[in-house]
């Protein structure tokens, strides 16, 4: 699907709740962090003040949250994969010790 078909798709009817692809589509925009708010609604064709009600919906809220979970797990791959695990085992049981 490009980009184009994806915008289209997300895009509810004025009064309406917003599809499942709208949700999907605001919250990986806002969780990649490079556009404003204004862009990310402009992108989807609803108004800023929908995409700040969106934020309040805890349809959408959990779909942040899987995304920034996703997030973390790639993190933590790609660190694991480049640091020697002597170094994170280190920095795991320095961290621990901080916390007691």
């Amino acid at each position: 699907m490009t980009d184009k078909q994806l915008r289209q798709s997300s895009q509810p009817s004025p009064g309406q709740e917003p599809t499942i692809n709208a949700i999907a589509t605001a919250a990986a925009l806002l969780c990649d962090d490079t556009q404003r708010d204004e862009d990310i609604a402009a992108c989807l064709r609803v108004s800023r003040r929908t995409l700040a009600r969106w934020k309040h919906r805890r349809d959408f809220q959990v779909a942040v949250e899987a995304i920034e979970v996703w997030n973390m797990i790639r993190l933590l791959h790609d660190v694991r994969e480049h640091v020697p695990r002597e170094a994170i085992d280190e920095v795991l049981a320095r961290w621990a010790g901080e916390s007691a």
